[in-house]
């Protein structure tokens, strides 16, 4: 009998407080309910603060069938949220508060097996933005079996991010996606080909010079590029068929 697919979202989990009310978010977060619906077992391995916030959120991943085991309760620190405005073309600005309950995730015994037992972990950089965590999200990657799949979502927000933690994130990912302005940061950052009309050279040199398996690159409404070292394969977005 094979096994349902353990795939964890590693990071932040948050409240997105909209003009039209709050929503959860949280990349790792939103990957895992995504891996979710798509029938595997899905893990959250963050952290709340010992809140109403925090409570709520138990609450929503109980709803959706999500695993709650590996949410660390914090004492000290209230549950992650983001404030999120609207300007008046309808463009939105965030406000990610800092020294939350997720910029101080804990290595321990549990999250050890957690990676032992993972086949995927989807990670990204905003959890990283503490030294704390940033600690425990690479402990967590360097504890995963050979064959586990490491996905790194850039999710650049903000000033939350830098040249070194970017480096060393992709050195312990398999595949990475990104979109179309994360793509030109990383460019500049790590001095790849700049050709903007050449995505898929820029991703085949990103996967020479780190040994990835893929790269994802998304253009929003307009779809996106998928390649590894020898296919590639184009989603026409919104639009296309």
């Amino acid at each position: 009998m094979t096994s349902i697919p353990i795939v964890v979202g590693l990071g932040e989990i948050l409240w997105d407080l909209l003009p039209s009310g709050r929503q959860l978010g949280g990349a790792p977060a939103n990957f895992a309910y995504c891996s979710h619906l798509l029938g595997n077992r899905a893990v959250v391995a963050s952290r709340i603060g010992n809140d109403q916030l925090g409570t709520d959120i138990c609450d929503r991943l109980f709803q959706t069938g999500i695993a709650r085991d590996f949410l660390q309760t914090d004492n000290e620190h209230p549950t992650g949220t983001v404030k999120v405005t609207l300007d008046s073309s309808g463009q939105p600005s965030y406000d990610i508060v800092e020294d939350v309950a997720w910029d101080f995730m804990e290595w321990s015994p549990e999250w050890q097996s957690l990676a032992q037992s993972a086949q995927a972990v989807c990670f990204g950089t905003l959890a990283q933005r503490s030294s704390k965590s940033q600690e425990t999200i690479h402990q967590f990657l360097k504890s995963t079996r050979e064959e586990t799949l490491r996905i790194f979502d850039l999710n650049l927000r903000q000033e939350f991010y830098s040249e070194q933690m970017i480096t060393e994130s992709l050195r312990l990912s398999d595949i990475v996606k990104l979109n179309r302005e994360e793509s030109s940061v990383l460019r500049k950052l790590l001095g790849l080909s700049n050709r903007a009309s050449d995505d898929l050279s820029f991703c085949r040199e990103l996967m020479q010079k780190f040994e990835l398996r893929s790269v994802c690159v998304t253009y929003g409404s307009e779809g996106s590029l998928l390649c590894d070292e020898l296919h590639e394969h184009r989603h026409s977005g919104l639009g296309g068929d």
